[in-house]
């Protein structure tokens, strides 16, 4: 192990500090200690001195294996991306044929095998405002036709400006 490798990496800039303030690597305070100190007893448990805090008084060290904490940060962060759900948007117009219907059911179930979130918008024109128990009914159609692959996470209950939204997430885990 390489303990001088991190010295000209960003944690470990300035040593012109006599005495530091130390950690070990289960994040128990060992004490104060001299910089020459540190670096030895790094150097016996075979890893590495990594600077923490620099505005503390004295400043902060810490013990540690900067290879793997480096490797379990990039971990974290890609499991994070992973975890994201995106939300697929299907529009929708109160006259739809019935061939466009069944198309439309189609991708809302592969969305929601993908355990993506779905959100489902009728949108209106000109006079077909007036009938928006057309929307709700189709939006009660669409839940019927896809409930065995989903769940509402919110019902449409009002008209939000000229459309309806209906959201759904997937069941599966």
């Amino acid at each position: 192990m390489n303990i001088n490798k991190h010295y000209n990496k960003k944690k470990l800039i300035n040593l012109n500090h006599k005495i530091i303030k130390l950690i070990d690597e289960k994040g128990n305070q060992l004490g104060i200690f001299n910089i020459n100190d540190a670096i030895n007893k790094s150097k016996e448990l075979n890893l590495d001195l990594v600077l923490i805090n620099t505005n503390n008084n004295p400043p902060l060290y810490k013990i540690m294996d900067y290879g793997k904490f480096e490797y379990k940060k990039n971990k974290n962060i890609k499991n994070n991306k992973n975890n994201k759900i995106n939300i697929k948007e299907i529009k929708i117009k109160p006259n739809i044929s019935l061939g466009d219907y069944n198309i439309k059911i189609k991708k809302i179930i592969n969305f929601l095998n993908k355990k993506n979130k779905v959100k489902i918008t009728i949108q209106f024109k000109g006079r077909e405002i007036i009938h928006k128990n057309i929307g709700f009914n189709l939006l009660n159609n669409i839940y019927d036709d896809v409930k065995e692959f989903s769940i509402i996470e919110k019902i449409p209950n009002k008209l939000e400006g000229r459309q309806i939204i209906l959201f759904l997430i997937s069941k599966k885990k």
